[in-house]
């Protein structure tokens, strides 16, 4: 029989510990611990354990229909959650999910704190967004997620009543830092690429069905300072329809449509579209330049802007 030698010990070495000896006590720590665990009044802990912790604010308690947990990945997936009006703003509405996972995604350094993986489904769409705080600041982070234009409208209007209809899939980006309830800084990144613009009216101007391909957002912004680098429809050589914005908002939060702007606009109306644009061809008529292009600037509230030519 062949032997092994280690600290001058002899050990047969057709004798060992079927997992090895540590191997061995962990998996009777595990059989220990799940038997623990099973034998506990699992669901009511956990129920008790989320009313306390989505209960906590007098101002912002979510309700859920159920919820589940997955091992595989850890998280805990909640069922037809309703975030109340209020919660998140000021002009907040009932804001319904029709899913809400928390995942565990990693540690972040500043600030320092766990990151959540929150995924979200609304309007048939599924996104993640990922999450960190330390209890004061907190990082909002969305990477390239594919989200319908519906939804990006649908979670403006609940947020920020803004009413808008949009139609098309976008790439989004967004890193957000909110401090004390108040958000500090962002930069956003929207695009699209089959982006289409539905009958509506804007700005008191009847708008017909547009297929403009093309949307661009960009921007940052610091405290209550806004850069607008970008807010692009269209295409200037074959859409519809072409408008190019940049500039700078003053913005008020907690009311965005009173806030305060100083943009530039570019916009281009092509042949196909401007008999529906009649009316508003002679209230422009004035900042129309010899290529039909309209040149103007907007200064006040969004909410009633005033227009001045370039």
């Amino acid at each position: 029989m062949e032997e092994v030698r280690a600290h001058n010990v002899t050990i047969d070495s057709d004798y060992k510990w079927p997992f090895g000896g540590f191997k061995f006590l962990l998996f009777l720590s595990f059989l220990f611990s799940l038997s623990l665990i099973l034998s506990l009044p699992f669901k009511k802990i956990s129920d008790h354990i989320l009313a306390s912790t989505l209960h906590s604010s007098a101002k912002c308690n979510l309700s859920y229909n159920d919820y589940n947990f997955s091992l595989f990945m850890p998280k805990i997936n909640f069922d037809k959650v309703s975030v109340p009006a209020g919660c998140i703003s000021k002009d907040q509405q009932v804001l319904p999910l029709e899913k809400l996972s928390l995942g565990f995604g990693g540690i972040n350094f500043s600030p320092l704190g766990a990151v959540a993986n929150l995924g979200l489904k609304m309007n048939k769409t599924e996104f993640t967004i990922k999450a960190s705080s330390n209890g004061k600041d907190h990082l909002v982070k969305i990477d390239d997620q594919k989200i319908d234009l519906p939804t990006i409208t649908a979670l403006l209007k609940k947020l920020a009543n803004f009413d808008l209809s949009l139609e098309g899939m976008a790439k989004v980006n967004l890193n957000a830092q909110i401090k004390k309830n108040k958000l500090k800084a962002f930069n956003l990144d929207i695009e699209s690429k089959n982006f289409y613009l539905p009958k509506q009216a804007i700005v008191g101007f009847a708008l017909p069905d547009m297929d403009l391909q093309r949307l661009k957002v960009k921007a940052q912004g610091k405290d209550t300072k806004i850069l607008v680098e970008e807010v692009n429809f269209g295409d200037d050589d074959s859409s519809p329809l072409y408008l190019l914005a940049k500039g700078e908002i003053l913005a008020n939060y907690s009311n965005f449509s009173s806030s305060n702007a100083d943009l530039e606009l570019d916009l281009f109306i092509g042949e196909e579209v401007k008999e529906e644009f009649a009316m508003a061809d002679m209230f422009l008529a004035q900042y129309k330049n010899s290529k039909g292009e309209y040149k103007l600037k907007l200064d006040g509230k969004l909410s009633s802007p005033k227009m001045s030519k370039r």
